[in-house]
């Protein structure tokens, strides 16, 4: 998993990714309230399902909102891989 503007995307790809897309893997239950706390903070960002059965998701905000999404992610109250 990677923090912002991590990830290993073909070439032509990795140009046109926003800074600000978080990989990151969690309990598939956790997935719901991942969401619920990420829009809890005035929607920094938007979390989207890659995969429900091994709970990987990405985060996608702004340039701005990174670094606080960031500092969220290290003190939620379940285990994720960033």
């Amino acid at each position: 998993m990677h923090g912002c503007g991590g990830g290993s995307f073909e070439p032509e790809r990795q140009e046109n990714m926003m800074a600000s897309e978080i990989k990151a893997q969690v309990a598939p239950e956790n997935i719901d309230m991942l969401t619920r706390i990420i829009e809890a903070y005035n929607h920094l960002g938007i979390v989207s399902t890659l995969d429900r059965e091994q709970g990987l998701v990405i985060i996608r905000g702004t340039e701005d909102t990174c670094p606080e999404l960031e500092k969220i992610l290290h003190h939620l109250p379940f285990a994720i891989k960033i």
